[in-house]
């Protein structure tokens, strides 16, 4: 199964100036990563990723911040700032938003990116860039074996 986690978190966000001058706010305090689905704790109004807080919840009755019958609601706020982050697919290598990675990634990204060298004698792999799209191989065996010598070779 495809998580969405994979695919935005910080090692996947572009890190321009406008990430790095919010990103203290974006994380969250449980799994200490970029919050997806951020929700706010209605007591404390401390903001977590929807999925770390109903896990949590499941084992504790109580939020990270100790405050008992409390409620999550969707943080509108932090969710526009998301918005406005680019990711990189880590699959195609594409910049995604935050809004559309999730599209993106269900919709199985099967585009594999491949750095070649600008010329045979060249020991670094950077140059020009290739995709090949593995949908326009039938051979199911064939797309596997390219998929792991690319991995192996160019990523």
């Amino acid at each position: 199964m495809v998580e969405l986690e994979d695919y935005l978190n910080y090692d996947t966000v572009v890190k321009d100036q406008f990430y790095e001058s919010i990103k203290e706010s974006l994380f969250c305090p449980i799994c200490m990563d970029l919050m997806i689905k951020p929700v706010m704790c209605m007591n404390c109004t401390n903001n977590y990723c929807r999925r770390c807080i109903m896990r949590w919840s499941k084992f504790k009755n109580i939020c990270p911040n100790r405050c008992e019958n409390t409620e999550y609601k969707k943080c509108v706020f932090v969710e526009n700032i998301l918005i406005k982050l680019k990711f990189k697919c880590k699959d195609c290598y594409s910049i995604i938003s935050y809004d559309n990675m999730e599209k993106h990634v269900l919709s199985k990204c099967d585009t594999v990116k491949i750095n070649l060298p600008l010329d045979k004698n060249s020991s670094e792999i950077n140059g020009i860039f290739r995709k090949i799209n593995l949908k326009n191989t039938n051979n199911k065996k064939i797309n596997e074996q390219i998929k792991l010598n690319m991995k192996s070779k160019y990523i």
